[in-house]
């Protein structure tokens, strides 16, 4: 019977940490849609700056003020 309810506690804790990072991202895409901001393309360029950018500047990757790099580039 524990094997059970900890099986069941482990899908249920589970489920809700997914629903946690759904409610997340969606929060990130209506948030660049608010913004004039294309999501795929914010989440793309995002993913690929973050590996390499300060932490300190970590503000310049919101939506709100995020730029392209051609838009920075421009500038």
């Amino acid at each position: 019977m524990a094997k059970q309810t900890t099986l069941r506690t482990f899908r249920t804790n589970r489920a809700t940490c997914a629903r946690l990072h759904l409610k997340d991202l969606y929060t990130l895409i209506e948030t660049c849609r608010l913004n004039d901001v294309n999501p795929r393309a914010w989440l793309a360029d995002v993913l690929a700056r973050l590996p390499g950018h300060p932490a300190t500047r970590l503000n310049e990757l919101l939506p709100w003020i995020w730029q392209t790099s051609t838009q920075r580039a421009a500038a």
